[in-house]
């Protein structure tokens, strides 16, 4: 949330204004309050924005308030910061009281053991003066620094490795190299990410059905005749989202290297004949040309380096051929009574889940 922040005379004239017009501030949103209903309770906020820049997760555990004041908390999925996330606690501002919560967390370090800390926020009474401070209760393993946004007013406190990790993460562990790169490596990522290209091969996509598959319902074969498109992007194998700025951490090395395009999309098309036996479903399928590039990750947040190894990525070769073919094969039963039962002959369309894989 954005604290709202209004300088210090124009803020006690607008409340001592309202205080005597008998008018109160309107509530600003959730707040874990306590008893105190000065007037800006609940209203004006001091934003502490918290971003995990270490190599480990970060949880907050709990929340201390101070003399009952009132902080509005980040809702409770985002309370688990993985690293390059950040949340948001705004202290709540009191005409009369300072307001100084502590929010705990715990580190989950990458040998398994925890690291507690504790971050003290503070909110002074003319809403002027905010700072945070971290307490790692003994512990020398990370650090944290604390900014100052002059505009608004709005603290950022990060959190990161006191010394420099550096993670070397294989190819088999794809669920956490996709969850590095979308988190720090595409759109809103704050990592800073390179790509060394080590392979590059000229191969095909996996069939891809394309057009829509149709159940023939009649006693007679049919035949249709149709131009076919298959539009075939970036993709990888570990359920990475391949946004334009991660293409463009991918394309130009792999250009360099190995001297072709890194195309984000590019649409095959082909005129297929599709025969369909009666009884049967029909589909068309096309084989894309792609370029595979496989090499390593280099991702830096705070003192923190990943290496991530043997990422691939399949991206379309527009000077090739798709090889678009016509298939057929037997409805079951329970298709035949889904797809034909109680309707008139004819053509019937199929999702996709009901055509085979291979």
């Amino acid at each position: 949330m954005i604290s709202r922040r209004f300088p210090a005379l124009a803020v006690l004239a607008a409340v001592w204004t309202l205080m005597f017009s008998g008018v109160a501030f309107a509530s600003g949103g959730p707040a874990d309050s306590g008893s105190r209903s000065s007037p800006g309770s609940g209203d004006l906020t001091g934003g502490f924005v918290v971003s995990d820049l270490s190599g480990e997760t970060i949880t907050a555990t709990g929340v201390d308030k101070d003399d009952n004041g009132a902080i509005q908390m980040p809702p409770p999925d985002r309370w688990k910061l993985d690293p390059g996330e950040d949340h948001d606690w705004e202290v709540v501002w009191y005409l009369f009281y300072s307001n100084n919560p502590t929010v705990h967390y715990v580190i989950a370090n990458q040998d398994g053991s925890t690291t507690r800390f504790d971050l003290h926020l503070y909110l002074d009474t003319g809403g002027i003066n905010a700072h945070a401070s971290c307490d790692f209760l003994g512990s020398t393993t990370h650090l944290c620094t604390v900014t100052k946004t002059p505009s608004t007013g709005q603290m950022h406190i990060q959190v990161m490795d006191a010394g420099h990790p550096v993670f070397d993460v294989g190819g088999d562990k794809a669920q956490q190299e996709a969850q590095l790169l979308n988190t720090l490596c595409t759109a809103d990522g704050i990592g800073d990410c390179t790509f060394t290209p080590a392979k590059d091969e000229h191969t095909q996509s996996a069939p891809r059905i394309v057009g829509q598959a149709l159940a023939d319902c009649s006693t007679n074969e049919s035949e249709t005749t149709l131009e076919y498109s298959d539009d075939v992007g970036v993709s990888d194998a570990i359920d990475v989202k391949v946004d334009g700025k991660l293409l463009g951490v991918i394309g130009p090395p792999v250009e360099a290297t190995y001297h072709h395009e890194v195309t984000e999309t590019h649409t095959f098309s082909q005129s297929v004949d599709l025969k369909i036996e009666p009884g049967q479903i029909g589909w068309v399928s096309d084989l894309a040309p792609v370029y595979r590039d496989t090499g390593e990750f280099t991702v830096a947040l705070g003192n923190s380096t990943w290496h991530l190894h043997d990422v691939s990525f399949d991206s379309p070769d527009k000077g090739g051929t798709g090889v678009f073919a016509a298939h057929g094969v037997a409805m079951t039963d329970a298709q035949k009574a889904k797809y034909c039962g109680g309707k008139p002959p004819g053509l019937v369309p199929v999702p996709d889940n009901e055509v085979p894989s291979s």
